[in-house]
């Protein structure tokens, strides 16, 4: 037996999941794309490949040039990925993982700040940062939101103590490290809790958005499976991009999913996906997304 090239990737694969350790806050992510595949805007695409190259610059930065001098304590990449949910941060997050060749460590922000003690919270923290350092990962601390600490914009005084602590620990980190926050407006809120003197150790705040209608138009080319019959073998990918506006990655997915399965229920000569089943499978997802409030108004 010969050994190919896919061998050796999926032998890399193993030996990046097997390099993390488990905890029961966390996940270990191995990328499988990079920036080429992620669909969001080109100026959030822009902060990206700068921070890839910053990150690939960081040996000369450091190594050669004299910046662990002046500059020890800064010498990671840090960034905050904000936006709504499904608009792409987690998967340009492993986008840059892919990039630099190196597995994703995420984790569970909720679940941190609900540890029984700040003490041990402290403890918690501080070994999830030596531990992504130790194993050279991309640190991915997720989600997080506006409401996480108490909701309605309240935090108690220890959610403020470990989020400090946090990004504290984000600018000491000699390696890639991004916070992910859910927020649909302004984050002002958000940044009204970390101290001033923290806030500018954090490189890049990369605000994402839904999809405009180019973007969305090649998400829904790029979800289609090759091997699914389509009616008159076409699809208006112009229409459903028009019909989706304002939705973010996962409603599309989950649009085409429901569309699809309609088509699969239907007798064998009659089953292939039509235009027809997905604008009705668009409109049902629209609908879904609204809450029984939301449709009261349009309706009164």
């Amino acid at each position: 037996p010969l050994i190919t090239q896919q061998d050796i990737i999926e032998g890399c694969k193993k030996q990046m999941r097997g390099a993390l350790q488990m905890n029961d806050f966390d996940e270990r992510v191995v990328p499988t794309e990079g920036l080429d595949n992620v669909m969001v805007s080109e100026s959030v695409k822009d902060h990206l490949q700068e921070m890839v190259d910053i990150e690939k610059a960081r040996g000369v930065l450091f190594g050669l040039w004299g910046f662990d001098g002046s500059m020890r304590d800064r010498q990671g990449t840090t960034a905050l990925f904000c936006g709504p949910p499904g608009v792409g941060k987690s998967r340009a997050a492993e986008a840059l993982g892919f990039e630099l060749g190196k597995p994703l460590k995420v984790v569970d922000f909720p679940q941190l700040l609900g540890k029984q003690s700040m003490k041990s919270n402290l403890t918690i923290v501080r070994e999830v940062f030596k531990e992504a350092r130790l194993m050279n990962a991309v640190l991915i601390l997720d989600g997080h939101s506006l409401q996480t600490e108490g909701g309605e914009g309240k935090a108690s005084i220890d959610d403020l103590r470990l989020l400090n602590l946090l990004v504290k620990e984000m600018t000491r980190f000699p390696g890639v490290v991004i916070m992910m926050l859910e927020s649909n407006g302004s984050m002002d809120v958000f940044l009204s809790r970390i101290d001033k003197s923290l806030i500018t150790g954090l490189k890049f705040v990369v605000e994402f958005g839904f999809p405009n209608l180019q973007s969305r138009k090649l998400f829904w080319k790029k979800i289609f499976p090759k091997s699914i019959p389509i009616s008159d073998g076409k699809i208006n990918f112009s229409l459903l991009a028009k019909s989706s506006d304002g939705f973010n990655f996962v409603q599309m997915g989950n649009a085409l999913y429901r569309a699809a399965a309609s088509a699969a229920l239907r007798q064998e000569n009659k089953r292939f996906l039509t235009m027809l089943d997905l604008t009705e499978a668009v409109k049902a997802e629209r609908k879904r997304g609204e809450s029984a409030i939301d449709r009261w108004v349009k309706a009164t």
